[in-house]
């Protein structure tokens, strides 16, 4: 793990972070789906290549780990509530996902706050946000002009509920290992 903060991962992951707020202008102030759709899978690449290369050229870093999150967050919710707000998404399973996303965050929140080390990704947490990126580009998709296939919308629906379903197993996951630190640390007391 390298200490620097300059990488080829964390430029990455800040070029994510522009393209959040472009997607949100190619769709809500052009109505330009096609870019927004070339945006919006430029997000789910820059996600999967920033951690690979972290990894592989060995360019993990301490700004790497608490940025790649906040991207992720940043994306997620912008992402589906644009989507939400334009209605290419149905309204509850927008809400629902936005719900989980200001669990995690706060969540994350109150952590560093307390000075406490993050959690890592879990397994589940990253299949989980790799679905819901999956999910999104259909939803963009079943809208433009020349698609007449609703079937595509009604995939992204399954393909993000699904992924909803993984994220809160993941937040109670998380949830329970930091009630666990907590009890283990004696913050709070034994109910087992």
């Amino acid at each position: 793990m390298t200490g620097g903060n300059i990488t080829i991962p964390n430029f990455i992951t800040s070029v994510r972070i522009v393209l959040i707020a472009f997607f949100s202008l190619s769709l809500l102030v052009f109505s330009d789906k096609a870019v927004a759709l070339a945006i919006l899978m430029s997000i789910g690449l820059t996600d999967f290549l920033d951690g690979f290369l972290a990894r592989r050229l060995g360019q993990e870093s301490q700004l790497g780990k608490l940025l790649d999150p906040v991207a992720d967050r940043l994306a997620i919710i912008t992402c589906v509530a644009t989507l939400g707000a334009d209605s290419y998404m149905p309204a509850a399973l927008m809400i629902a996902i936005l719900i989980r996303e200001f669990l995690i965050s706060f969540g994350a929140l109150l952590v560093m706050l307390r000075g406490d080390k993050l959690l890592d990704v879990s397994l589940i947490g990253k299949a989980a946000t790799f679905g819901l990126y999956i999910s999104l580009p259909f939803f963009v998709v079943s809208h433009i002009d020349v698609v007449t296939n609703s079937g595509l919308s009604d995939a992204g629906e399954w393909i993000a509920t699904i992924s909803l379903v993984a994220m809160f197993v993941a937040t109670y996951n998380y949830g329970m290992q930091i009630f666990n630190k907590e009890k283990d640390e004696g913050a709070l007391p034994n109910v087992s």
